[in-house]
C-alpha cells in the first residue's frame, strides 16, 4: 500500500522515522513538511515513486520538545542575494539523516535540500531515474545526455555545510557538477557511480 497523507499530518513529534525494506509504493506524501521534530527519515528500499517533495524543507525546523517554531524567516537576516543567516540559531535545526535509495524516484533532488542546514548523510542511490528531469526532450540522446542540461544537483547544495556523507549511485544524474560542491568541507564519503544505463555526468 501507500503511506497515508495523514500519517505524517497526525504524527508531529516523531523524531525517527524507518519505513525501509517494505513494499510501499505511491508518493512520497507532501506532509512530511509537519515534522517538525523529524531528525531520521529512512524510506529506503521500498517502490516509491514520483518526486522528492519540496515541502522537506520544513523537516525538522523545531526545537523539540517544547514545539518552539524556528522558521527559516526567524533566522535570515535581509533579503534575495545579500541573505545571511544566523547559523548559531541554525544549529537546533533539523533533520541529519535522509535516506530515500533503491525506490523509483524521479526528477531530481529539489533545491529546498539546501534549507536542511544540519543534514549529515544523505542517500538517495538506486533510483533509475532521479536525476532525469527531462528539460531537453527534444535534443537528440547524445546532447541530452551530456549537454542537455547545466547542473546534476542543485547548486543550493552548498549550504550543507555539514555534510558527511553523499550517496547518488546507480541513479540517472546526467548532468554538470556545480562547483558550489567545493563548499561541503565535511563531506568524507562522496560515490556517484554509475553504468551507461545509469549515472553519466558529464
Amino acid at each position: 500500500g501507500t503511506i497515508p497523507e495523514m500519517l505524517f499530518d497526525k504524527l508531529i513529534n516523531l523524531t525517527t522515522i524507518d519505513l525501509s525494506h517494505n513494499a510501499l509504493s505511491g508518493t512520497i506524501p507532501t506532509t512530511v513538511g509537519k515534522l517538525r521534530n523529524a531528525q531520521i527519515l529512512q524510506l529506503s528500499h521500498n517502490r516509491l515513486s514520483g518526486t522528492i517533495p519540496t515541502e522537506i524543507r520544513t523537516m525538522g525546523s523545531h526545537v523539540p520538545p517544547d514545539e518552539m517554531a524556528i522558521s527559516m524567516e526567524d533566522v535570515r537576516m535581509g533579503t534575495g542575494e545579500n541573505a545571511t543567516y544566523d547559523w548559531e540559531l541554525l544549529q537546533t535545526m533539523g533533520l541529519s539523516q535522509l535516506d530515500l535509495s533503491n525506490n523509483q524516484l524521479n526528477g531530481t533532488l529539489p533545491t529546498t535540500i539546501g534549507e536542511l542546514f544540519n543534514l549529515q548523510a544523505v542517500d538517495v542511490s538506486n533510483n533509475a531515474d532521479l536525476g532525469a528531469d527531462g528539460c531537453c526532450d527534444t535534443a537528440d540522446s547524445y546532447y541530452n545526455s551530456f549537454y542537455g542540461y547545466n547542473t546534476t544537483v542543485p547548486t543550493e547544495v552548498g549550504n550543507l555545510r555539514k555534510l558527511q556523507v553523499f550517496k547518488m549511485d546507480w541513479s540517472r544524474f546526467m548532468r554538470h557538477l556545480p562547483t558550489e560542491v567545493g563548499k561541503l568541507r565535511n563531506l568524507q564519503f562522496w560515490r556517484m557511480q554509475g553504468t551507461y544505463e545509469s549515472n553519466q555526468v558529464s
